[in-house]
C-alpha cells in the first residue's frame, strides 16, 4: 500500500491505477492513499487480474508486489497485464524469492517463484528485455523482474 503512494510521487503528473481482489485489502489502501485519490492522483478498484477493467494500451508502467504467489494462471495473468500496457510500456514483479519458501506457511493456493520462474512467464507472454534484479543481503529475500512490452 506504501508503494502506491511512492509510485504517485514519483510521477507528479501522472495517475496511479491500482486493483484488488480483496475488499479487505482495497479498503485499507483507500483510508490511507485518501489525499491522493481526494486530488484525483489515485484510482483504486475492486477487480481481479484475470479480467482487468481497463482499454488496450491505458498504461506506460505496470507494478505488481507480492502478488504471484496466488495467480491461478500466471501466464494468462501477464497477458492480461501486457494488455493493458502501450507499446514500450513497463512491468514490473516484486515478490519473496524461493528462498523463503521452506520457512514460511503455505496457504492453500499459494505458490513460491523463483526470479527465473517469473523471468520465464513473462517471456512466454511476448515481453521483453526481462531484468531480474535480487536482494540477496536483504531479508525476507526479495527479488524483481523488470520487463519491456514490445513496439509492434
Amino acid at each position: 500500500m506504501r508503494l502506491l503512494a511512492r509510485m504517485a510521487e514519483s510521477a507528479p503528473r501522472g495517475v496511479v491505477c491500482g486493483v484488488d481482489y480483496s475488499k479487505d485489502m482495497l479498503l485499507e489502501a483507500r483510508r490511507l492513499n485518501r489525499e491522493l485519490i481526494a486530488q484525483n492522483r489515485m484510482e483504486l478498484r475492486l477487480g481481479d487480474l484475470a479480467r482487468l477493467d481497463y482499454p488496450d494500451a491505458s498504461f506506460n508502467t505496470g507494478c505488481t508486489a507480492n502478488t504471484v504467489y496466488y495467480w491461478p494462471a500466471p501466464l494468462s495473468n501477464v497477458r492480461e497485464m501486457a494488455r493493458v500496457l502501450r507499446p514500450g510500456g513497463t512491468l514490473v514483479v516484486a515478490f519473496r524469492t524461493t528462498a523463503l519458501a521452506p520457512y514460511r506457511h503455505a496457504p492453500l493456493g499459494f505458490r513460491w517463484y523463483s526470479a527465473a520462474q517469473v523471468a520465464a512467464v513473462l517471456a512466454e507472454a511476448g515481453l521483453i528485455e526481462i531484468e531480474r534484479r535480487q536482494r540477496p543481503l536483504v531479508l525476507p529475500r526479495c527479488c524483481v523482474v523488470i520487463a519491456k512490452k514490445a513496439v509492434a
